[in-house]
């Protein structure tokens, strides 16, 4: 059994004011059947109240409303071991029932740009916050699989979309989740035992035509980590929030070495390719003991917004160890002592 509270208040100097308050509990039961099905049930419900101020739309008045959800799910683990590995299927398909109780004309703050992928394809609610909840029935569906190999290295991949009673409108058409059948998503991810990690999330359509692809190669060693990426968003022109947005496709690179025991050198860089133009890019060298870390770095942001120009940063920090910094880089002693 869960229980949370929560409350959020906005205040402009110009356009809408409102304060939330609100809560849920839940109640989550775990069953493991004959054969290895494994089984799960929720029911909850969710309820906030809102106070609005300034809305020419609407009068000053405090908005109420419940969200009963209910859900099952089912997944059945299959493992087959050869002599060379050990292999995981995995279909999961789950069910789920919400609706709204009392008034939905509220306020949007925190819920207004929905994505959709593998990470949450099994939750009750795709909005990112408490102003938006899904509604109606619903199954979520998928499989996995998963290979461990004896000498370290794991593949996992992961597929799956959402099947609706009746085809939502309320998602924003670029998020995948609009219609009776959502769009696809799927990911992937090759782990080995030295620290290098591959992954890929993508989300795509019934013609196979790419929304989204993100793509991510991670290396964690002791004296060096590596990290580059590939992002890709096709064109969109029905963000309501963000408005028409073009094609992205930008990728990045960022890099430690530690090429002294007591010295590291740092840098990144990122590019978008669709415009031929660099984004941002950056460098900085630290020197560390078990006592203190110096560390100067240099940036340069090389896109502008409505109210920001193009700039250069400039920073020096110190950190002593144990004081507002916990992050671990085991700096051997150089000038430490005691």
């Amino acid at each position: 059994l869960g229980l949370d509270l929560d409350t959020l208040g906005v205040w402009r100097q110009t356009g809408v004011n409102m304060f939330r308050a609100g809560g849920g509990a839940d109640w989550r039961r775990d069953w493991t059947l004959a054969h290895g099905l494994l089984v799960n049930a929720v029911a909850a419900t969710e309820f906030d109240f809102y106070r609005v101020w300034d809305d020419p739309a609407t009068p000053e008045r405090v908005i109420g409303r419940a969200t009963p959800i209910v859900s099952t799910e089912l997944r059945w683990p299959l493992l087959r071991t050869t002599g060379r590995a050990d292999h995981v299927v995995e279909p999961m398909a789950q069910i789920v029932y919400s609706d709204i109780i009392g008034e939905t004309d509220n306020p949007n703050e925190d819920s207004q740009l929905p994505e959709f992928d593998t990470t949450n394809l099994f939750v009750l609610n795709r909005y990112p916050g408490r102003d938006r909840y899904e509604t109606g029935l619903r199954a979520n569906l998928g499989i996995s699989y998963t290979r461990y190999d004896p000498s370290g290295w794991s593949l996992g991949l992961t597929a799956g979309r959402v099947l609706r009673a009746d085809g939502d409108t309320s998602f924003p058409e670029d998020s995948g989740l609009d219609g009776r059948w959502s769009d696809y998503v799927a990911s992937a991810a090759l782990t080995t035992a030295w620290g290098l990690t591959l992954s890929d999330q993508a989300l795509f359509g019934d013609d196979f035509l790419f929304r989204r692809n993100e793509f991510a190669v991670v290396y964690d060693g002791d004296r060096a980590d590596f990290a580059a990426s590939y992002v890709y968003f096709a064109e969109d022109d029905s963000n309501e929030v963000l408005g028409p947005q073009p094609e992205t496709n930008e990728f990045s690179i960022d890099a430690r070495y530690r090429v002294h025991p007591n010295w590291e050198v740092r840098g990144l860089w990122r590019y978008d390719i669709a415009s031929d133009s660099n984004l941002r890019a950056g460098a900085g060298i630290t020197y560390g003991t078990q006592c203190a870390e110096f560390d100067l770095s240099v940036s340069r942001r090389f896109t502008s917004s409505d109210n920001v120009p193009p700039s250069t940063s400039i920073g020096f920090n110190v950190s002593l160890a144990g004081l507002g910094d916990s992050e671990d880089r085991s700096w051997p002693a150089r000038v430490c002592l005691g």
